[in-house]
């Protein structure tokens, strides 16, 4: 079902509606605690380039990215 609407996580990536996907090893509940970790890794360098750039730059990159989506 996910597929048929192009909303996987790899159709998101693929669209620029999200900056990561990040793996389920089949499948994150067979697995919880090495998923968590994963994610916490991801968070942590995502929040660390985040944290690097000026607030006013971020806004207008993140409203573009959305308008060239036709998401606003």
């Amino acid at each position: 079902m996910a597929a048929s609407q192009g909303v996987r996580g790899t159709d998101l990536l693929r669209h620029g509606i999200v900056d990561r996907v990040i793996a389920e090893l089949p499948d994150a509940a067979d697995e919880a605690e090495a998923f968590i970790r994963r994610v916490g890794r991801v968070l942590e360098q995502e929040l660390s380039t985040l944290v690097r750039r000026p607030v006013d730059e971020l806004v207008p990159a993140r409203l573009a990215r959305y308008r060239a989506l036709g998401i606003t």
